[in-house]
């Protein structure tokens, strides 16, 4: 499925700052270090390209304090809008984009450029996180737009009624099938393992080739814990590439890729195989498709 032609065009290059005391939005921009007049800086800002503290804003009479977070986003790359409805809204998120916010707001997350791009087209940006992917993985993720859908979605995840399937390559010859259910745990402020005291998991793992001590196969969980797919699989001898966490390195990004959410709320929504991806299967001489 192709990506709808309507894309955000926003940056994965930006700068975040801080004003060392009380000032104008315009005036915080045009004072910073990055050189902007106050006329870019308010260029700026009518373009919709400056969050703070997460959140689009445009008046650049805004008072901003030192304890604000000011980002800026200069240049544009493509963000791709899957599908959406009133409800909710699915992005083809990139790799090395974080799902939400995080404790450091110096760099945007997916669910804050969406934002702007509602911003851009003059709609109400109220957006709700109903579920993750991990920074590193790319591929289909949904926000709510109403707190209506954001219950139900929620829900749909929560009880694992949302059928979801990933692109995965690995390390080492997969079997034809491999299923995985060894509880996952929690080992430090980021990290997890497979561990008896753990929260319940499965995850099935189908081998679409292999070659050369490298494998491509389909990835299907029931359950959502946290890094599962890359601790199951690291944990069963083959670890995913990219994974500098729990595995190795051989690729420029964590080789794993949401490949599809389904729910009869929201039907199939598919994200096609990135084009890193492909050149990784292409070189390797696996194929690109999952059956």
């Amino acid at each position: 499925m192709e990506a709808l032609s309507d894309k955000l065009l926003i940056a994965m290059r930006t700068f975040a700052l801080r004003p060392s005391s009380p000032l104008r939005l315009d005036m915080a921009i045009a004072s910073s270090e990055h050189s902007f007049s106050r006329r870019a800086a308010r260029k700026l800002l009518g373009e919709h390209r400056v969050l703070v503290n997460g959140a689009p804003v445009a008046a650049a009479s805004r008072v901003v304090r030192p304890e604000d977070v000011i980002v800026v986003v200069p240049e544009a790359i493509e963000l791709s809008v899957l599908r959406e409805t009133a409800d909710w809204i699915a992005l083809d998120k990139p790799s090395g984009l974080a799902s939400q916010p995080g404790r450091d707001r110096s760099r945007p997350s997916a669910v804050e450029l969406l934002a702007l791009l509602l911003k851009q087209r003059g709609q109400v940006h109220g957006l709700f996180v109903v579920h993750r992917l991990d920074a590193g993985t790319s591929g289909v993720i949904v926000y709510a737009r109403t707190p209506e859908a954001a219950a139900r979605l929620s829900k749909a995840f929560a009880s694992r009624e949302m059928k979801k399937r990933y692109a995965v390559i690995v390390r080492g010859e997969l079997p034809e099938r491999l299923d995985l259910e060894k509880p996952i745990a929690r080992t430090g402020t980021s990290s997890f393992n497979a561990s008896a005291g753990g929260k319940e998991a499965r995850t099935t793992v189908r081998r679409a080739g292999a070659k050369d001590g490298v494998s491509f196969g389909s990835v299907e969980i029931e359950s959502g814990r946290t890094h599962q797919i890359r601790v199951h699989l690291a944990d069963a001898g083959f670890p995913v590439l990219g994974d500098l966490k729990y595995g190795v390195s051989g690729a420029g990004r964590l080789m794993l890729h949401s490949l599809s959410l389904s729910h009869p709320s929201i039907g199939r929504v598919e994200a096609p195989l990135p084009a890193d991806m492909r050149e990784v299967l292409d070189r390797l001489g696996l194929p690109t498709k999952i059956r």
